[in-house]
């Protein structure tokens, strides 16, 4: 199984900061990549977004499901900031035994996805952390 990932962070024109954070945890079986995305070129966007990704990468550790990470990244968010602060999340679970990859989403970020077989975008529709009740992640699996 091989996978290519490319990440880039960069803040909008003008803008001095970038509401983008990632972090690629090692897991037992496989690895998780976590994606966010504060929305706003300001330092709060940035902090927020950091935020995210590090309570997310602590709930992994932990050896939460991708979707138990972003529903309680969610509700700690939503909490805190009291419904003011939105926050986009994907996270990409990757088990090398199953060859398989489990995308879940939380926001408007796409997820292109291409293997040898097909090309496929995930775009659904997907609820943004903070700002509404009930938030469940657009899930997706993968076979390699």
């Amino acid at each position: 199984m091989e996978i290519k990932i490319g990440i880039a962070s960069i803040a909008k024109s003008g803008a001095e900061y970038c509401g983008d954070s990632h972090s690629l945890v090692e897991r037992r079986g496989g690895m998780t990549l976590i994606l966010s995305d504060g929305h706003g070129n300001t330092a709060a966007a940035q902090q927020t977004s950091r935020w995210v990704t590090q309570r997310a990468r602590s709930l992994v550790l932990e050896g939460k499901e991708n979707d138990a990470v972003a529903r309680a990244v969610h509700e700690e968010l939503y909490e805190m900031k009291d419904r003011k602060v939105a926050c986009a999340l994907t996270i990409f679970g990757v088990d090398a035994e199953s060859e398989s990859v489990a995308i879940g989403r939380s926001g408007q970020t796409p997820v292109y996805v291409w293997t040898e077989e097909y090309e496929t975008i995930y775009d659904d529709e997907a609820t943004t952390l903070g700002m509404s009740r009930n938030v469940n992640p657009q899930n997706c699996i993968v076979a390699a």
